[in-house]
């Protein structure tokens, strides 16, 4: 980690990546973010989620299913959720 940076629960945020890649993922990755958000709501710490574009989605925007720019992120954050493979 970076000097100065607080890490994935820096400031008492918990960061974390959502990837709901294609097919089903889109659909199931982000009920996870709002389960996480409920329960973080009744026992804390607060949660940030950052959506990072995989598989199709990442193709279109970065030319590749892994856009190194994703794993960049990923690399900061406390923990991902991604597509069921």
């Amino acid at each position: 980690m970076a000097s100065g940076d607080p890490g994935p629960l820096g400031a008492g945020v918990l960061k974390l990546g959502i990837l709901p890649g294609d097919d089903i993922g889109q659909k199931v990755v982000p009920g996870y973010g709002r389960v996480v958000r409920a329960a973080a709501g009744q026992v804390g710490p607060a949660v940030m989620l950052q959506e990072l574009p995989i598989g199709p989605r990442g193709c279109e925007a970065h030319g590749h299913s892994i856009p190194e720019a994703a794993t960049e992120v990923l690399g900061k954050l406390g923990a991902h959720w991604a597509d069921p493979v």
